[in-house]
């Protein structure tokens, strides 16, 4: 249960991201939607889940972000996100 608990904002995403509608806005705007929900899970800790795991979850996904999006040789999910029209 907390496995899935804590996968699941990736998973969701994933599942959107496969659409063939999705755009390199909608990567960046997922991202945070993943970081915000994990946030919100370790916030309420309501999985129990030891500080250490949350700390270790935590890096991993701030790791993969900073590759995807901070560390990119080009800002192009950035970019894309703050010139998506939907954008408000």
């Amino acid at each position: 249960m907390r496995f899935i608990s804590v996968t699941m904002p990736f998973a969701k995403s994933i599942k959107c991201l496969e659409s063939a509608h999705a755009t390199p806005a909608d990567v960046y705007l997922f991202w945070l939607a993943i970081m915000s929900e994990l946030e919100q899970i370790f916030k309420e800790n309501r999985l129990q889940l030891p500080v250490s795991t949350m700390e270790d979850i935590r890096a991993i996904s701030n790791q993969r972000f900073n590759e995807l999006i901070n560390n990119a040789p080009q800002d192009i999910y950035i970019t894309a996100f703050f010139l998506d029209p939907r954008t408000p």
